[in-house]
This record gives structure tokens, C-alpha cells and sequence, in this order.
């Protein structure tokens, strides 16, 4: 806790903007929802997100997580360790997708990682502008700040767990677990 939040627990109302329509933004309550503290913009490194989220994930440490859609041509992720202010990493290798389709993000249990291994999944974009849907992993260890330098694609035949293997070719909306 702290002096604005003696027992630590928290709430949060995140909104997902269309394109062009307005800022991605979060809000919190302390006092569960009687009231909200001003919304904060949801960043990537460069610019503030106003594309397509995933959902809000929170961390063993309290730790906020949103993955993004549109993080300047990479897909990303936007995380606040105070419940205030955000910043975000572009996810290397995943590329923009089609704004119909959400990335999604799982936090792994801690016993490895501190405030735990994070894993992002994705449906790939492509650089040029079509998208192939192939389904992509990437992670953390380091709550976010920096991802697998290569991403596993599991609709490839050669990815240690192969969605190939039972004709996994493109996704939209993925789900992505960790325990």
C-alpha cells in the first residue's frame, strides 16, 4: 500500500479507441469504482497508442500490462509499475496487424522470473501491409522491457510446439495462458 492507498488494491477502466477516433487510456479507483483518478494515455516508445488493445494484465507484483496492436509498425506492449504512468517496447519480429485482431498477453507464476515471465502472442503482421496471420509468441523476463529477440512462429514445422502439426496456418484474437 501507500498513503493514497493504504490496503493495495487497485481497479482499472482501460478504453480501446478506433484509429483517428481518440487516445487509448486507463483510469483507476482505489475505493472500488466510487471514484477515478484522470485517465492516463496508454504509451509506446515514440507516440501515444490509438490503435487495437489486448486485455489488461496484472502482474504477481502489481505490475500493469497492455498489449498492443500498433506500437510504430511492431506490435508491443504498454506496462505502468505504478499504476500511473505508462510506457511501452515494441515487441521485436511481430508485426502490425489487421485492427481485427487484439494481441493478448499471460503472466507466468514467479518462481523463475521475478513479478513473473510474461508471454505475448500475437497474429503477425506483415511490413508490407498484408498480414499473414501466422501465430507468434514472444517473451519476457524482465517485466516487459525488453522481448525474445526472435519470436516463435508456431505455424512453422520447425517451432519446438508446432501448430503446423494439426494444420495451424493464421489466428485472429489469440488467448495465451501461463501458470
Amino acid at each position: 500500500g501507500s498513503p493514497a492507498n493504504p490496503d493495495g488494491r487497485v481497479a482499472y477502466l482501460c478504453q480501446d479507441q478506433a484509429p483517428g477516433v481518440g487516445l487509448t487510456e486507463c483510469a483507476i479507483t482505489y475505493d472500488g469504482g466510487l471514484t477515478w483518478l484522470q485517465t492516463t494515455p496508454i504509451r509506446c516508445p515514440n507516440f501515444v497508442n490509438s490503435g487495437s488493445l489486448g486485455h489488461l494484465q496484472i502482474g504477481l507484483d502489481g505490475s500493469a500490462y497492455v498489449p498492443m496492436n500498433s506500437c510504430d509498425g511492431l506490435q508491443g506492449v504498454s506496462h505502468s509499475y505504478d499504476n500511473l504512468n505508462w510506457a511501452g517496447v515494441q515487441v521485436p519480429g511481430i508485426y502490425t496487424s489487421s485492427i481485427f485482431s487484439d494481441p493478448a498477453l499471460g503472466v507466468g507464476r514467479g518462481d523463475k522470473v521475478d513479478g513473473g515471465r510474461l508471454y505475448f502472442a500475437a497474429s503477425q503482421g506483415d511490413a508490407g501491409g498484408a498480414s499473414n496471420r501466422h501465430p507468434m509468441v514472444s517473451v519476457s523476463n524482465d517485466k516487459g522491457i525488453t522481448w525474445s529477440a526472435t519470436p516463435l512462429d508456431l505455424s512453422v514445422a520447425s517451432a519446438r510446439v508446432s501448430g503446423d502439426a494439426i494444420g495451424v496456418k493464421s489466428i485472429v484474437f489469440p488467448t495465451i495462458v501461463a501458470g
